[in-house]
């Protein structure tokens, strides 16, 4: 307390972090219900503490030689380099070819903590729909972030952003396949974690990137090793949303490894702790895992039941996406389950669904479905026009590459009249196994 007006800076700090953690909280609470000074204070705190949330500043707090004030300052000055960032960068990102022909790593005005942020969060963003583009993204954010000075931000905090930079670079490498690259990668960012006074939670996380790595390499028993390490560790730590992640990522595995019981267990488990918690996104992802690890094990009731819990979520959340990948999940439900009408019906709508949503490559893969289940109806004429539906697609989609091939594949088996579900199957793992491996050439069928 200062007793001569106000309340010290330190002590507003502590209780806009958490007041039950204050020992003089009735005296500060008093204060303040008489010190407008000090209530106006406090309201820039709580801004600060929400701030220091971020990865980036909150372990660094206690090592301020400057105290409060000097996390305040790093926070509006990251704040700063964001907007300018933002500024300077976004009529970049919108084109890889602008992007590449910018060439900003090599421009100093560029060179800042703020770009090599949001270069890796356009990194995380294009993963899915761009990996090649991602991968460009993060390589520049190394580039940027291993040349800005060790001295850069207050504790040597810049090396959290080289360490996050160096796992998005590893993400992206994984997303193409490149795993020798993404393992190096998360070597680097180990390396740069390190180096911060509290690193456990930073290498917790390149442990789950080497257990989806090893994953992706079908070396299951290591990846799950690495998983369970890492869930262990943010469950020590109480950082309930990568623990969340972690047990994900475990239940993954362990669905690969044709474990689904245990993988239902798991799963079951981040939902129940989603719900504790009250997190709404969180737990509509577990049930729709929940939902698919299921159907996977042939309990139709339980799988019905969580899909719907997700797609209720989603809709809750406004989530259009996520709603639309739910619904194909519900559709491959009764796909699975014999009922191929209701499964047509509800393909044919789903598909027009991704259609719109601009979810091309989704609406290519529920036509797989759809044809599938046209064809366990027996209207072959519908299979021959869904099939030529997919040449166009990948011919549209300029993917003159095996995608082409597998379409062409079941097209002329539809027109002969000599297609199997065994062959749309094996197109349908294809597909899976081409968005990792761009140059996976089409590997003829095995005979019935």
């Amino acid at each position: 307390m200062d007793d001569a007006r106000h309340l010290d800076d330190d002590l507003l700090l502590a209780y806009a972090d958490d007041p039950a953690n204050v020992p003089s909280r009735d005296e500060v609470e008093r204060h303040l219900d008489a010190c407008a000074a000090c209530w106006t204070r406090l309201d820039d705190f709580r801004i600060l503490a929400a701030a220091m949330m971020d990865e980036e500043t909150w372990w660094a707090a206690g090592e301020m030689p400057e105290g409060a004030r000097g996390m305040r300052e790093l926070v509006a000055r990251r704040a700063a380099e964001d907007a300018e960032a933002e500024r300077m960068l976004r009529p970049l990102l919108d084109s890889p070819y602008r992007f590449a022909y910018a060439n900003i790593a090599r421009k100093k005005r560029f060179q800042t903590g703020g770009v090599a942020r949001l270069l890796c969060r356009m990194s995380v963003e294009h993963c899915d729909s761009d990996p090649r583009f991602a991968l460009v993204l993060a390589e520049a954010a190394c580039v940027i972030a291993e040349g800005l000075p060790d001295e850069y931000y207050p504790s040597a905090a810049v090396n959290e952003l080289r360490g996050t930079a160096w796992k998005e670079y590893s993400t992206a490498s994984r997303y193409l396949a490149q795993f020798d690259a993404a393992f190096d990668a998360l070597h680097r960012a180990e390396r740069a974690y390190r180096r911060l006074s509290d690193f456990s939670l930073h290498v917790a996380s390149v442990d789950l990137g080497r257990a989806l790595i090893l994953w992706e390499q079908q070396r299951y028993d290591e990846a799950l090793s690495f998983a369970r390490s890492a869930g262990r560790q943010f469950e020590d730590r109480r950082d309930v949303g990568k623990y969340f992640n972690a047990k994900e990522v475990e239940a993954t595995i362990l669905h690969r490894m044709g474990d689904v019981a245990a993988a239902c267990e798991t799963y079951r488990t981040a939902f129940d702790l989603a719900d504790l918690i009250g997190d709404a996104e969180m737990k509509a992802r577990a049930a729709r895992n929940l939902g698919v690890a299921s159907r996977d094990r042939g309990d139709v009731g339980t799988a019905s039941k969580f899909l719907l819990i997700a797609l209720q979520l989603y809709a809750s959340l406004r989530q259009p996406v996520a709603s639309a990948q739910t619904q194909w999940a519900i559709a491959r439900l009764a796909l699975a389950g014999g009922n191929a009408l209701d499964a047509s019906r509800r393909l044919a709508a789903i598909t027009g669904e991704f259609t719109r949503l601009g979810m091309a490559a989704d609406a290519a893969r529920s036509q797989l479905d759809l044809a599938e289940a046209l064809l366990m109806l027996g209207r072959f004429d519908e299979v021959q026009s869904v099939c030529g539906a997919l040449v166009s697609y990948f011919r549209q989609a300029r993917m003159i590459t095996g995608a082409l091939t597998a379409a062409a594949f079941l097209k002329e088996a539809a027109s002969s009249g000599t297609l199997t579900r065994n062959h749309i199957d094996h197109v349908r793992t294809y597909l899976t196994q081409l968005e990792r491996r761009p140059e996976l050439p089409f590997p003829p069928p095995p005979a019935d």
